[in-house]
């Protein structure tokens, strides 16, 4: 049986936002293609499902809940690889630093500027 353990959701902004999370947390997206990545936890399908919503009114928990309501989910694939080890086979994108990863000292980031195709080449063919 695979336990799936990290998730990565794909989401297009079709124009340059700024987010701002709090007085500290405050982040410029330029329009692309973005790829946050998550961890799955115990209800990995209520997570995903929440932040591929796109609902504006939810209140925000995660970093990645306030991309999802600006910018369009496009679509996540959950993965047997931990959150870490999907971060780390990225980390060569460019990246949105401090995006996500409040959690994870170790990583700059969560969140990833990049096509689907090159996020999908790092992860299986790294």
């Amino acid at each position: 049986m695979i336990r799936y353990k990290g998730y990565v959701a794909f989401f297009y902004c079709d124009k340059d936002v700024n987010i701002i999370v709090n007085r500290k947390n405050k982040f410029e997206l330029k329009k692309g293609y973005y790829a946050y990545v998550g961890s799955c936890g115990l209800h990995c399908d209520k997570r995903i499902s929440r932040h591929i919503s796109g609902e504006e009114k939810m209140k925000k928990h995660w970093h990645v809940d306030y991309i999802s309501s600006i910018c369009i989910p496009l679509g996540v694939i959950v993965l047997p690889l931990s959150e870490k080890e999907i971060v780390s086979r990225l980390s060569s994108l460019p990246g949105i630093k401090g995006f996500g990863n409040t959690d994870d000292k170790t990583s700059l980031t969560h969140l990833f500027r990049s096509s689907i195709e090159e996020v999908m080449e790092r992860i299986f063919l790294s």
